[in-house]
């Protein structure tokens, strides 16, 4: 498949990214890029390597070694792209719900040894479905499904653990009338 290059969308400042959306990240390791574009067969590149599900205020839940609630603005000292997918049918009754499964939804505090709640073993699974699924730990974009999901928000076209962080962008681009995405940060390696 034949890549073309990411598209650029509106841009939008942080006061006014909507609560309870996913975020895009781009710009991740030249591997993850090789990975979503000729195993995975994304159409633009470079793919989101990772996604988050952008709480409110500022802050979203941050699936990396640990899940954790962070500024995002502490991700703009980085050459990235970040894009926003907001869903136009979240009603205002789930907005609160939904920033309450995410708050809970981080990392216990472990006095001792921590072990990850990453899934390394997902991201693999996108390509060979022979890996089973984690029952314990999340994926990025997983965790995003996961989440909207408790509200019965539909964001992709796969199930959770099957959901790739481009799949999330490829939803909302099918899906004009329903999602919008906008770009939040614009990092050098994009400019």
């Amino acid at each position: 498949m034949k890549t073309k290059p990411l598209p650029i969308f509106p841009a939008i400042e942080l006061k006014d990214a909507p609560d309870c959306s996913t975020l895009l990240f781009y710009g991740g390791t030249k591997i993850t890029e090789w990975f979503g574009n000729k195993i995975y067969k994304h159409q633009y590149k470079p793919p989101a390597y990772h996604a988050a599900f952008y709480i409110e205020k500022g802050l979203f839940l941050n699936v990396g070694k640990f899940k954790c609630v962070q500024e995002i603005t502490a991700e703009f000292l980085s050459n990235r792209r970040i894009d926003v997918i907001s869903y136009k049918y979240i009603r205002m009754d789930q907005l609160e719900p939904l920033k309450k499964a995410a708050y809970l939804d981080s990392s216990k505090p472990k006095l001792g040894i921590s072990l990850p709640d990453y899934d390394w073993k997902a991201f693999l699974r996108f390509g060979f479905k022979w890996f089973h699924q984690s029952k314990k730990n999340d994926f990025c974009s997983e965790n995003v499904v996961q989440i909207f999901g408790t509200q019965k928000v539909k964001v992709s076209k796969y199930v959770d653990y099957d959901t790739a962080p481009w799949d999330l962008l490829d939803y909302a681009l099918e899906n004009p009338d329903q999602c919008k995405v906008e770009t939040l940060w614009t990092g050098g390696k994009f400019k």
